[in-house]
Parts: C-alpha cells; sequence; structure tokens
C-alpha cells in the first residue's frame, strides 16, 4: 500500500509491502511515479518492505545529504520505527552515504 506522510513535520512518500520480518528501504525515487510496483520485484525476497522515499522533502539525493540532514532523517526513520510498532527491523539505504549509515547502525 502506498502512502504519504509527515514524520516530525517533513513530508515523504512510502511503500508498505508483506509481512513479517521488516526491512526499511531509504531511497530518492524523485521521478518513481508507484513506489509498490516499482519495488515489488526489486525486494520480493523480503517478508516485510517498507519503502521511505525521501524526494518530497529534500531535494537531492540521499548520497548528498549533509550530515545535519542525515541526523534528521534518522530521527524521522525512528519515528516511523515507532508509529509501526517494529521492535526490530533492517535497514537498507539505496544510496551509499557513510555517514547515515554509521548513524542508523546505532
Amino acid at each position: 500500500m502506498g502512502f504519504t506522510m509527515f514524520l516530525n513535520d517533513r513530508k515523504y512518500r512510502g511503500c508498505d509491502m508483506g509481512e513479517g520480518r521488516c526491512t526499511i528501504i531509504i531511497t530518492f525515487a524523485k521521478d518513481i511515479g508507484k513506489l509498490c510496483e516499482c519495488y515489488r520485484e526489486t525486494y520480493f525476497k523480503l517478508e516485510r518492505v517498507i519503502i521511505l522515499d525521501t524526494s518530497e522533502h529534500w531535494s537531492k539525493s540521499v548520497a548528498n545529504l549533509t550530515n545535519s540532514e542525515c541526523n534528521l532523517l534518522v530521527s524521522d526513520v525512528r519515528l516511523l520505527a515507532d508509529i509501526y510498532w517494529l521492535e526490530s527491523y533492517d535497514i537498507k539505504i539505496e544510496q551509499r552515504n557513510p555517514y547515515l549509515e554509521s548513524e542508523l547502525a546505532t
């Protein structure tokens, strides 16, 4: 199911597919119309996938976010996990950002 949501007053597009162990995929998908259709095939092996598209709030790729912007995104991902009552989950970032990866790992 596709959705638009605000996390800490920042707008995101998203998609929630499947059931079971959850993986949150963080991406910049500005040119993708329907997230669920596009990502269903890419991540079909995972039990449950939540796609979080950052393009509604930030106009640049996840790889180009500043450290300050990454910290905001980390707080938004944690809020998303709280909203969905996720006790444990994996995170994949489609565009490499070492600072974001290290912050999400903690």
